[in-house]
């Protein structure tokens, strides 16, 4: 895990790091990002974790295949939560709200 996983210097660098991972995966499978929120980060004395809810829009075979690469084995990301509903405006595409999380090495630094 160590081998993989992203390091930061400050709870808003690890945010960061994870939204642009997961930004970037929209963005290749030519989703609409709606919203964004960034969680708060979660300090234990045995990890770091990072979160942000992102609500897209697209086809649902584009939105399965985003969740399904953001959740790639060397990447240290879950779905804790995820809501599909059909867009109201267009039925040929849903929106998608997803929570990621992604546990960090101890190296951040107190922020």
């Amino acid at each position: 895990m160590r081998k993989n996983q992203p390091v930061a210097s400050t709870d808003l660098d690890a945010d960061n790091l994870l939204y642009e991972h997961v930004l970037k995966l929209a963005g290749e499978e030519k989703l609409a990002v709606l919203d964004k929120q960034f969680e708060a980060p979660v300090k234990t004395p045995f990890y770091r974790q990072s979160g942000v809810t992102l609500t897209v829009k697209g086809p649902l075979p584009a939105v399965l295949q985003w969740i399904y690469l953001v959740q790639g084995p060397t990447e240290g990301c879950t779905v804790p939560e995820c809501r599909l509903s059909p867009d109201q405006a267009d039925p040929s595409q849903i929106q998608c709200r997803v929570v990621f999380r992604r546990w960090y090495q101890l190296t951040l630094t107190q922020s």
